[in-house]
């Protein structure tokens, strides 16, 4: 019945949105021929209408959905002809797949964090994780009994999602002296469409301390993740408010996973604006790249990113996505070029082949002129033993033939002399020594020639990819600088400070070898945010993104430094 409903509800809302394009279309082709300029209005008017708040209105609703896959569309198939997106793809995951991630996450750039206080906070993010995956897959109920908690402790429930509105829900944490704010991730379609909703908003917080506003941070965020951080905004502040004046002693901290990280981020910044709400902290697990760097690094000391092996999520958004895009298309056009410039080049090869045969079949040398030419090579090359005796043979055989000729001519001497011109034009004909030589050099630079050619046709395939290439760059480019849509080209980062579990492959490991996490060490490294930023394909990239493998990695790495600790508990008794 859902799936049904969502189905005709698409279906409404794209008929709804090319009716409505089609009849805009025509209001400003009217108003443009009256005055211009009117595509730039249309640009803009689209722009405006991004969702800065969840739908009230069925009408709402469906404008929304519209708008929702009228970005869609523009970022991915229409930008990206599907065949280029199987090409590329493909061609990333050939070239990545097997890409061990610590080459990249744990760098000379990276910090290895390990020790007692982070063990304490590794087993406090273990116990987070479980309560964002109990939220996420189970009843309200049955989360409630596995949590811990009882409907006591629940402040406000809200398991069902909408559109821009994720499912999200209010906890009293005894253990820990805190209110938890649990934010589910992409969970239903619903979800899945706040996600798709990436258009590019403007988003500002507001630094506060003890005197008031202290330093404003400007950037610019995820439309989707900003909706609905502030419609949560809106719903739960009346009763945190309420709920922090009855245990002052008790802290806010926000948690989510995927979409609901990125949601919990937004909603940290929103909180911390109130002056009762200023200590409010938050735990992401696996959020999308949902801000811009300011906005990003100055929620370093209140926002705790943690990002597990080569999970694809925390580096997509619209600028990595084209970045992607841009090369990919420009390793299609290397391929093409370089595919012409060889066949180019086997092309010449042939050509300077037939160069070579072509005057062995031209010049007619006689045996005379063959055994001089052997002759003067063989007393100017040598003068030893052998070469003398094959001197004196090939002697031999110039005066048996001279001998021949002589009673050739005696025979045949009233012939010779009625043919007396005849004779003189075929000597004059007869290819001398000079002559041989003289075709030896033409030959050659025939194939020198040929070689100069093949070289410049070569230098002006490299002219054609380099012209190619720049002709992409450049398109790149006009497009960034010049087109009205050019907010979708900010590069979104993942919030706060970011915390990486690297699975380290065995030393022995070749490139294309899997890492098995069971067998191997996992690392946790503070990762420098600009790393966020380039989209990295790999075998495990969706895999990773579970919440059951983050659960599986923190077991790891808490294992690991209690046997540190125990070996060092050790040593230290031993000495």
């Amino acid at each position: 019945m859902g799936t049904a409903t969502m189905a005709t509800a698409l279906g409404a809302a794209m008929l709804l949105y090319f009716v409505l394009s089609r009849r805009l279309a025509n209001h400003e082709e009217a108003a443009g021929s009256s005055g211009g300029g009117g595509g730039g209005k249309r640009r803009r008017g689209r722009a405006a209408r991004q969702p800065s708040q969840p739908p009230a209105t069925w009408m709402e609703a469906v404008g929304t959905l519209a708008e929702t896959l009228r970005f869609t569309y523009s970022e991915t198939l229409g930008k990206w002809p599907i065949g280029d997106l199987a090409f590329g793809i493909k061609y990333l995951m050939r070239r990545q797949g097997n890409l061990h991630v610590a080459g990249v996450y744990a760098g000379s750039n990276c910090i290895e964090l390990k020790g007692p206080e982070v063990m304490e906070e590794l087993i406090v993010l273990r116990r987070l994780i479980d309560l964002c995956f109990l939220f996420s897959k189970k009843s309200f109920p049955v989360f409630l009994e596995l949590a811990g908690f009882s409907q006591v402790d629940v402040l406000i429930e809200e398991p069902k999602a909408g559109i821009l509105k994720p499912a999200h829900t209010i906890l009293r944490d005894e253990c820990t002296k805190s209110f938890l704010v649990l934010i589910r991730g992409t969970h239903s379609m619903k979800d899945t469409l706040t996600a798709v909703t990436g258009a590019v908003v403007p988003f500002h917080h507001s630094v506060l301390d003890e005197g008031g506003i202290s330093k404003l941070v400007l950037g610019y965020a995820h439309c989707g993740m900003v909706a609905a951080a502030r419609w949560i905004a809106r719903g739960i502040t009346p009763c945190l408010l309420q709920a922090i004046t009855q245990c002052p002693e008790y802290q806010i901290k926000i948690v989510g996973h995927s979409l609901g990280g990125g949601t919990a981020a937004l909603l940290t910044y929103i909180l911390r604006e109130h002056t009762e709400f200023s200590t409010t902290t938050c735990v992401a697990f696996a959020p999308a790249s949902c801000m811009t760097w300011e906005l990003a690094e100055s929620g370093k000391h209140f926002i705790t990113t943690i990002v597990n092996g080569a999970d694809l999520v925390p580096t997509v958004s619209t600028a990595s996505i084209d970045d992607l895009r841009s090369e990919v298309v420009m390793k299609q056009a290397q391929n093409v070029a370089q595919a012409v410039a060889r066949s180019r080049s086997a092309l010449s090869s042939w050509a300077c082949m037939g160069a070579r045969r072509r005057p062995v079949g031209v010049i007619a040398v006689s045996q005379d002129e063959m055994t001089a030419e052997t002759h003067v090579k063989t007393t100017v090359d040598s003068e030893s033993f052998v070469v003398e005796q094959h001197v004196t043979e090939v002697v031999e055989e110039l005066q048996y033939a001279a001998t021949s000729i002589s009673v050739h001519e005696e025979t045949e001497e009233e012939a010779l002399m009625s043919e007396h011109e005849t004779s003189r034009e075929h000597g004059e004909e007869e290819i001398t020594d000079g002559e041989l030589w003289f075709e030896f050099d033409k030959d050659r630079d025939r194939q020198a020639e040929v070689e100069a050619r093949t070289r410049e046709e070569e230098a002006a395939a490299a002219k054609e990819i380099m012209e190619e290439e720049s002709a992409v760059l450049k398109n790149v480019e006009d497009r960034q600088s010049f087109s009205s849509d050019s907010l979708e080209r900010q590069q979104f980062y993942p919030p706060g400070r970011i915390m990486h579990m690297v699975a380290m492959p065995p030393p022995d490991a070749g490139p294309d070898d899997p890492i098995v996490t069971d067998e191997c060490t996992v690392g946790l490294y503070g990762t420098p945010r600009h790393l966020y930023s380039k989209i990295r394909l790999s075998n495990t990239m969706i895999n990773d993104h579970y919440m059951p493998m983050y659960k599986k990695m923190m077991e790891i790495l808490i294992e690991k430094f209690a046997n540190n600790d125990d070996n060092s508990g050790a040593d230290s008794t031993v000495e």
